[in-house]
């Protein structure tokens, strides 16, 4: 791969502060947490993060790319506990978790995530150049994936997924009702699975030329009504949150939507009530969720302004997944290295995992593993793959998996409505990987292109057959 000369004088200033993240991380690993150390990981996030946006800038990286929006999110996930730790704010918001960790743990499990999140950045940047799309493919893609195609791909992919979706909603929801929170390795994984790819039909419905644009907005519409009716009973924000923001880059990107001065100041509205609903959610839902309880907890926190707050400290969560993992691995639980990754391809095959190879797939369970120990529901990281997997040496696995993601996730010059949906699909799965491992999420991605091609074959077969028979007819 050739880069020109702006591109490698960028990759080596990564590489540089990459390598002295490392060095930083490996220098301090006997050491105690410093004084002041929230403030310092705080400020080399902070100043990570300004970097990494002004780059993103410079190379026209939009917001419509895969890379925007992990780099951003992770930040809020991997940092915002330890921000309002720094600005002595944590105290406002529920669990407690600062108390209930050593401090050196969680001072080594930021460095960590500091050159975690620096590694991911510098293979997304390795990797990000659009793909080619000669036009004797874009034909092809155009004649096995027309309209109507997508259209039935997209129906038959609601139908099929929508009693799964009812299933995973429904046990959430009573989880909630009883006073539970219900981890993912709390639901079966086919049904969850399954349940994910409804989101998938949602996409084809909107990529697809056969539905005109009014009628994508009223999908669209339904869909975020439903997300907030579920979010508000059963108080799980992750997945479709990250649904929500997929399924707006989507319409903006379809419709080649420009943004302009009204439209901002909608999606700042909008985002701000969001993030309120969300932060009344969290709030409210261990004492039980009523929208007479939601309703005065949203008041109250638009005359307080503490929306943000509460989101970072929600969000943030994810930070003590990784703190979680090097308390426990390996003084109580063996590294899996690598296990994790084999488990993720063993999975997609329904019981092969659990039952032909019980160890690997055991072994793999880091997130179920960690919470048998402590009872705390805090779910994956990526990070957290990396240090149960590898230890301290999983930070030099971070570029790879972020080349990988990139590459995965890379878009063509000239899409298709296919290209288009495909992209998307990929955005929504690996997404989540901000607040979730590869263990659960592999089964979703394979899954959703499973069904998509097979039902592709169907149609195509169906409509050639149709064809063949009015040729007969008017022979």
């Amino acid at each position: 791969m050739m880069y020109n000369k702006k591109k490698l004088f960028f990759i080596f200033i990564n590489l540089v502060i990459w390598i002295g993240l490392i060095s930083i991380f490996f220098t301090n690993l006997n050491s105690d947490a410093p004084d002041g150390w929230a403030r310092k990981v705080s400020i080399s996030a902070l100043t990570l993060l300004v970097i990494q946006i002004i780059e993103m800038k410079i190379f026209k990286i939009s917001i419509k790319n895969y890379m925007f929006w992990f780099i951003i999110l992770q930040y809020l996930f991997y940092y915002g506990r330890i921000f309002l730790y720094w600005l002595d704010l944590d105290k406002y918001v529920a669990w407690h978790l600062f108390s209930f960790y050593n401090t050196s743990t969680m001072f080594h499990a930021a460095l960590f995530s500091l050159c975690f999140s620096q590694g991911i950045f510098l293979g997304m940047f390795l990797k990000n150049n659009k793909r080619k799309n000669p036009q004797v493919l874009i034909e092809k893609k155009n004649k096995i994936y027309s309209g109507k195609c997508m259209l039935f791909i997209g129906i038959c992919i609601l139908i099929l997924t929508l009693p799964f979706l009812l299933i995973y909603d429904y046990n959430t929801i009573m989880a909630q009702n009883a006073g539970k929170y219900i981890a993912v390795a709390d639901i079966n994984g086919v049904t969850l699975a399954l349940s994910q790819i409804f989101f998938v039909g949602i996409l084809f419905l909107v990529c697809t030329p056969e539905i005109s644009k009014k009628k994508t907005f009223i999908i669209v519409f339904l869909y975020f009504i439903y997300g907030i009716i579920y979010m508000t009973l059963a108080a799980d924000r992750r997945a479709t949150v990250v649904s929500f923001i997929v399924l707006i880059v989507c319409c903006f990107s379809n419709y080649k939507i420009k943004l302009d001065f009204k439209k901002v100041i909608a999606i700042i509205v909008i985002g701000y009530l969001g993030l309120n609903l969300l932060s009344a959610i969290s709030t409210v839902r261990t004492s039980g969720i009523n929208f007479d309880s939601l309703k005065k907890q949203m008041s109250s926190q638009v005359q307080e302004n503490n929306i943000l707050i509460s989101t970072s400290g929600e969000f943030g969560l994810t930070f003590f997944s990784i703190v979680n993992a090097m308390s426990y691995y390996p003084d109580r639980l063996p590294f899996v290295v690598g296990k994790t990754y084999i488990a993720s391809i063993l999975i997609l095959i329904p019981e092969v995992s659990t039952k032909l190879f019980n160890e690997i797939s055991s072994a793999a369970s880091i997130t179920s593993n960690m919470k048998a120990i402590d009872g705390n529901p805090l779910g994956g990281s990526l990070a957290q793959d990396l240090f149960a997997n590898f230890g301290n040496y999983g930070v030099f696995i971070s570029i790879i998996l972020g080349y990988l993601l990139a590459k995965i996730t890379n878009e063509y010059e000239f899409p298709t409505s296919i290209d288009i949906c495909k992209y998307y699909i990929k955005f929504y799965i690996l997404l989540n990987l901000v607040r979730a491992g590869i263990y659960e999420m592999s089964r979703a991605y394979v899954y959703s292109f499973f069904l998509i091609y097979l039902l592709a074959i169907l149609y195509n077969q169906k409509n050639k057959k149709n064809l063949i028979n009015k040729e007969d007819k008017i022979c």
